[in-house]
């Protein structure tokens, strides 16, 4: 799954919520109007009824704090299923790659000095 789109309960016409692999960011019409990194993300809960809640620290583009969102129907609980599984595959992504990268470093396959 690449992207969702959640529409918030209670908000104009034409917003949205929009997760991706990265992170989301919530949308009115076609202005984003916030913006939160998985990298960001301390913590986050689903109420189950119709809230998604977020904690962010300092380094989030929109700075740490507690975001709450009333969502529609059941939507607080597939915000939570998705962003669990991104947050759980980019940890797993990071460890494979620091596997790899700490093999390769014992085998004298990579040197000291990284070029990108």
């Amino acid at each position: 799954m690449a992207e969702v789109h959640v529409i918030p309960h209670g908000v104009p016409c034409g917003s949205l919520i929009v997760l991706l692999f990265w992170g989301f960011f919530f949308q009115l019409s076609k202005c984003v109007l916030a913006q939160w990194p998985l990298s960001c993300i301390k913590s986050y809960e689903s109420s189950g009824r119709n809230q998604f809640a977020f904690e962010t620290g300092p380094q989030a583009p929109m700075g740490a704090g507690v975001y709450v969102m009333n969502t529609r129907s059941n939507h607080d609980n597939i915000l939570y299923d998705i962003l669990d599984k991104y947050i759980m595959d980019a940890a797993t992504l990071t460890k494979v790659c620091m596997w790899r990268h700490n093999m390769l470093m014992e085998t004298g396959h990579l040197s000291q000095r990284l070029f990108l």
